[in-house]
């Protein structure tokens, strides 16, 4: 499966894991939010 990374911010060189605030994660675990290549229409 081939996942994207897609922002607003072109400035940007990497995406860095962050920790996520929905009470629902493990906040000890950082992430970085991807989508896969069906989904990737939506954000151009």
């Amino acid at each position: 499966m081939r996942l994207f990374h897609v922002s607003e911010n072109h400035e940007i060189d990497r995406f860095e894991p962050r920790t996520p605030m929905r009470p629902d994660l493990d906040r000890s675990i950082k992430l970085v939010w991807a989508i896969m290549s069906v989904s990737l229409l939506r954000y151009q």
